[in-house]
């Protein structure tokens, strides 16, 4: 990133101080989708704005559409309880993260600032429970998909995850038995 800019009162902007090249230029905030310039969907496919030295560039603006949410309800499979701070992350057709948010006291979330498009959601993070994908599908790729359209909510994508199990032990040193702390372990 060569430089960053806020819009004005106006939905002005000006990025200065850019070195001569070409850029991939991004817009966006919540609730709003996130877009390249020219209304591209990403970095990639992105119409690349050439600065020649001293020089300003001007019009490159954008009209952004509102996102479209995703809402639901996270509880504890076990007691039905709401199950706070649960990371929601939504996945594109192409396994790329394209949001995320988290349950709040209720278990209730809403993502939102989502583009048009069809998503798979992993929900995770939160103890003795297991992270879980959509439906109790075993992978991102077998995972139910949820429509999102623009500026519309889609409610009632709800989960209900299952306690995890646990794995313990002991670590020591090979030669004197001595139990080793600070060593990483994982799963």
């Amino acid at each position: 990133e060569a430089g960053g800019a806020r819009t004005d009162a106006d939905g002005q902007y000006q990025l200065s101080g850019l070195p001569t090249g070409e850029y991939a230029i991004q817009l966006g905030r919540w609730p709003y989708v996130t877009e390249w310039w020219d209304d591209r969907p990403d970095r990639a496919s992105a119409d690349p704005v050439a600065v020649a030295e001293g020089g300003q560039v001007v019009g490159i603006d954008a009209a952004l559409s509102p996102g479209g949410s995703i809402s639901g309800t996270i509880t504890a499979e076990d007691t039905n309880a709401p199950l706070e701070y649960v990371l929601v992350t939504a996945f594109d057709r192409s396994g790329a993260q394209a949001g995320y948010t988290s349950s709040d006291d209720s278990g209730g979330f809403t993502l939102d600032g989502l583009a048009t498009v069809l998503y798979r959601l992993r929900f995770s993070g939160t103890a003795p429970y297991a992270d879980e994908y959509w439906r109790n599908a075993p992978s991102l790729s077998s995972t139910p998909q949820v429509w999102v359209a623009q500026g519309l909510d889609t409610p009632g994508v709800n989960a209900a995850l299952a306690l995890g199990g646990s794995i313990a032990g002991t670590v020591t040193d090979c030669l004197t038995g001595e139990p080793l702390e600070e060593i990483q372990v994982s799963a």
